[in-house]
């Protein structure tokens, strides 16, 4: 499975395909099955209800679906980045991902 890496800047051209997102766990409600994580601005999280336990102010690395209405994320796997990342330098990588595509992914991917 290919998936893009982006954040909150990215994720419009990225509706229905698989993405990757690294950002630090806001809000979370596992009762519920949703979340919000920064990176490079706010994004949704749908999970399963019963997804494993997650901490708010860490570090996650989300791969997910972008829902094309709302760029909410439903999210299908969950890594822990642990609790300090330089979130300059995972702004940058993005960056360089989406500067220079052919490098990183399949333009296609993009609508």
């Amino acid at each position: 499975m290919e998936a893009v890496r982006v954040d909150a800047k990215y994720i419009e051209k990225f509706g229905g395909k698989t993405v990757k997102v690294i950002g630090k766990l806001k809000e979370y409600n596992g009762d519920v099955g949703n979340g919000v994580v920064e990176a490079n601005g706010n994004i949704n999280l749908k999970f399963q209800t019963h997804s494993e336990p997650l901490v708010k102010e860490k570090y996650y690395e989300f791969v997910a679906t972008v829902d094309p209405g709302d760029h909410s994320l439903k999210v299908i796997e969950t890594v822990d980045m642990g609790d300090d990342l330089n979130q300059r330098a995972l702004d940058k990588m993005v960056s360089l991902c989406h500067k220079f595509p052919d490098l990183f992914y399949d333009k296609s991917l993009a609508q």
